[in-house]
């Protein structure tokens, strides 16, 4: 399972997690998207920045929080 978004109600899918992933949560904010992996087998919680620019997504590289 992976991570994705996309323009609603229609548009490409853009991935935002690459090595499995799940459980994806929006902050509150909504420049950024939380969502759960295992890196070596250990449980992480993801972070990933995604903006706006006109009509381009752009997705940063996830990051682990802890």
């Amino acid at each position: 399972n992976e991570v994705y978004v996309r323009k609603y109600p229609q548009g490409d899918r853009f991935p935002v997690s690459t090595s499995g992933a799940g459980g994806p949560v929006w902050s509150g904010d909504n420049k950024e998207i939380f969502f759960q992996t295992a890196i070596g087998g250990v449980p992480k919680l993801m972070a990933v920045s995604v903006s706006a620019q006109g009509d381009r997504l752009v997705v940063g590289k996830p990051v682990p929080l802890f």
